[in-house]
């Protein structure tokens, strides 16, 4: 996962690092997945989130806005302010799509 901040220097906010992995049916792919992540900190301006870096054929199926506020994790947890859904598109056992770990980066941008 990857974190932002926003242009803006009164506003500071963080997309916390959470690793995560799936597992995918070379079949059928994995169509009703999602990703996680906490944002914490302070914004004036609506924070959008979503993936990028998706396999072929794969897509977003939505994933968390966040209205102008604030929010603060407690020391040693995270709490989940952020569901990214995703469907991950199928592809042959053995190909390099699936040999290798993908990595899937959440966004998350102050909204204009």
């Amino acid at each position: 996962m990857a974190g932002a901040s926003p242009a803006t220097a009164a506003t500071t906010w963080t997309l916390e690092q959470i690793p995560q992995r799936i597992c995918v049916n070379p079949e059928f792919g994995h169509p009703g997945a999602y990703f996680i992540g906490s944002i914490s900190g302070s914004w004036s301006t609506t924070i959008t989130t979503g993936l990028r870096d998706l396999p072929d054929g794969s897509y977003s199926l939505g994933s968390s806005v966040l209205p102008p506020g604030a929010h603060e994790n407690p020391p040693g947890s995270k709490i989940i302010n952020v569901f990214a859904g995703v469907h991950i598109a199928p592809a042959p056992a053995g190909s390099s799509a699936l040999s290798v770990s993908w990595t899937f980066l959440l966004r998350a941008e102050p909204q204009c």
